[in-house]
């Protein structure tokens, strides 16, 4: 219905429709750890994780310092999914990592609302890729897999990972903490 808004003796009627949205119930988030960068898609699943048009995932610290960086879900099926991308939390977090709480905003108002029930996460060092040994790096493609060095690859899930050569996909195999290995 319309909304009126009574201040002193004036009232100010909004022309907009203006309802009541139940409260979002949060049943479950994963991945629950992200790499300092940030961009990994954070999952929500619950019901009425619509009740705002642009909830926000941010999050604080284990002493409860705000880290100041939020990034906008995109909310799915009516409301039961809602995906966030994580945050860069690069020179807010240590290098190393920290574990820190995440929560969602929806119109200003903090969900989960207290600490106490604030979600814990986790923050990795991002993953590093070594250099080839020379500049440029020639492939069989009958050798079947492309064999990338690194470190922190583990960091992030092997779904997380796009390889391109040139403008073809890489199709990655399989990843551990040293190499990820894709196939053209």
């Amino acid at each position: 219905g319309l909304l009126n808004v009574h201040i002193d003796e004036h009232v100010l009627t909004s022309s907009s429709t203006f309802s009541y949205q139940p409260d979002p119930n949060i049943l479950d988030v994963f991945p629950r750890k992200s790499i300092l960068s940030g961009g990994i898609p954070i999952t929500v699943k619950g019901n009425d994780l619509n009740a705002s048009e642009n909830p926000l995932m941010t999050g604080e610290t284990t002493d409860s310092k705000a880290l100041g960086v939020n990034t906008t879900c995109s909310v799915q099926d009516g409301g039961a999914v809602m995906v966030c991308p994580s945050m860069n939390v690069s020179g807010i977090i240590e290098p190393g990592g920290a574990q820190t709480y995440i929560y969602f905003m929806y119109d200003g108002t903090r969900w989960p609302q207290t600490h106490e029930y604030s979600l814990a996460f986790q923050y990795h060092a991002d993953p590093v890729f070594l250099p080839f040994s020379k500049s440029i790096r020639e492939f069989d493609v009958n050798q079947g897999e492309m064999i990338f060095p690194g470190l922190n690859i583990l960091k992030a899930d092997q779904k997380d990972y796009q390889v391109l050569v040139g403008k073809t996909v890489c199709t990655v195999v399989d990843i551990d903490e040293f190499e990820l290995k894709c196939r053209p």
